[in-house]
């Protein structure tokens, strides 16, 4: 499968050296890796004024460090490859189209992570009007590696349209410590199978809101 990755930006064409870095680092692990410099740079209607834009398609992801100097738009479901960490870095911003997740896969040993202790990390929908359930979730599944997937001090968003939660975990350990969770379509974070995080560690060490059918799901 090919993983694909485009870049656009509002401000000065001196970014680009940036986004080219980016794009080697991913070819040097891909082959099939594909990058496009627009010609022209745009405006962004969803608030992200002049950050520059990467906007990943058509996973796995290969690249494992996100940068904060950019906003990360995901147009259809993401996953790292395997035996991968996508770590997005302190102040970074990742916005989803509709119905689009960003997960750790059942099948391969992936992890994602998200250090907002330095500055705040959000992930959030990308329609300029957004609403509960825009996007899924950050999904968390069976292979996922506890060790390399810790949100800290993020805020997640106008997630849950899978009937689930912002944030979903099934047999899986994520660290998920002085987070935001809200705006939901249904959960805060959904649990499932054998294995989660301790619901009342999640309850005292995260902030939840604005989730009609409950903050957490248990099974």
């Amino acid at each position: 499968m090919i993983a694909r990755l485009s870049a656009s930006c509002s401000a000065a064409w001196d970014w680009l050296p940036a986004h080219l870095a980016i794009a080697s680092a991913i070819a040097a692990r891909s082959s099939r890796a594909r990058f496009s410099v627009p010609a022209a740079c745009s405006s962004d209607a969803a608030g992200l004024g002049a950050r520059c834009r990467l906007v990943y398609w058509t996973t796995p992801i290969v690249e494992m460090t996100w940068p904060a100097s950019n906003s990360h738009i995901l147009t259809s479901d993401v996953w790292p490859g395997n035996n991968v960490t996508i770590t997005i870095k302190p102040g970074g911003i990742v916005k989803f189209n509709v119905g689009v997740e960003f997960y750790c896969r059942y099948s391969q040993s992936s992890g994602l992570g998200a250090d907002g202790k330095a500055s705040l990390v959000r992930f959030t929908s990308k329609v300029p009007a957004p609403s509960r359930g825009d996007w899924v979730n950050l999904g968390f599944y069976d292979q996922t590696m506890a060790g390399a997937s810790k949100f800290v001090n993020c805020t997640v968003e106008y997630g849950g349209g899978n009937d689930q939660g912002n944030v979903a975990k099934q047999n899986a350990w994520p660290t998920i410590s002085g987070d935001s969770l809200g705006h939901s379509e249904i959960y805060g974070t959904w649990l499932a199978g054998g294995g989660y995080p301790d619901p009342a560690t999640l309850r005292a060490n995260n902030t939840f809101y604005d989730s009609p059918a409950g903050h957490i799901r248990g099974p």
